[in-house]
């Protein structure tokens, strides 16, 4: 066997450190690259994950607005909580709060722990849910005297129709359409629905069975471009 002269050997041997050298770089920024993606992964998964975990209490305190309510009806001939008035200067959900042994604001203790509001709702220190606004309203529809009037009996098809939702954090107790209609018939730029889940692009909707839906700003106007059926009233 021949034999390497001494220098070409040691020249081999500094090659293939240099090679290993290199090799060793190319892995490491393969490595790097996969766990930046992993990162990535990650990453998104908590934030599916978590927005799972603010679907499923949107859903549950919202289906626990529909049980208060049925409470207040059977307790008022039928009638749901009406909105505030400066007549009668309550929110609805302030109306609900006997059911919840809750007080109303001048207790200080309105809706202390937002089971009334959504789990997105965001507070200013110091100050109370009435002063930051509220996340959860009511169809303002219900409102309609001649055909609604707060009354889930006048209601042809529970299924189908709005009770409440997610709604833009304000002052205001109740929802007008995505495209800014109510029963008034103005088009306000407030008490809109707000668009929490599924990357922002869906509203929570409770209907007046107690079921709830994700529903996106096309299925929550006034006539949904699909043509299918107003989600808001039965009479449009």
């Amino acid at each position: 066997m021949k034999r390497l002269p001494h220098h070409a050997a040691q020249h081999h041997s500094t090659e293939s450190r240099e090679a290993n050298r290199a090799f060793t770089l190319v892995e490491m920024l393969v490595v790097i690259a996969i766990l930046a993606v992993l990162a990535a992964i990650a990453v998104g998964a908590i934030e599916r994950f978590a927005d799972s975990g603010k679907q499923a209490v949107t859903a549950g305190r919202l289906r626990q607005v529909y049980v208060l309510q049925m409470a207040f009806a059977q307790d008022n001939n039928g009638l749901l909580t009406p909105f505030w008035t400066s007549v009668v200067p309550l929110t609805w959900q302030e109306k609900l709060f006997p059911y919840l042994n809750l007080v109303n604001r001048e207790g200080a203790k309105e809706d202390p722990k937002l089971v009334l509001n959504s789990p997105y709702q965001k507070i200013t220190g110091g100050q109370a849910v009435w002063q930051s606004g509220r996340s959860f309203g009511l169809n303002n529809y219900m409102a309609d005297t001649s055909r609604w009037n707060y009354r889930i009996i006048r209601v042809p098809e529970p299924s189908k129709i709005i009770l409440a939702g997610d709604m833009h954090q304000g002052n205001c107790d109740f929802l007008n359409t995505a495209d800014g209609k109510n029963w008034y018939g103005s088009a306000p730029g407030w008490g809109h629905p707000e668009y929490r889940h599924v990357g922002k692009k869906k509203a929570m909707m409770l209907f007046m069975d107690g079921h709830t839906e994700l529903l996106g700003e096309e299925e929550l106007a006034l006539k949904p471009s699909d043509g299918s059926a107003s989600r808001w009233n039965w009479w449009q």
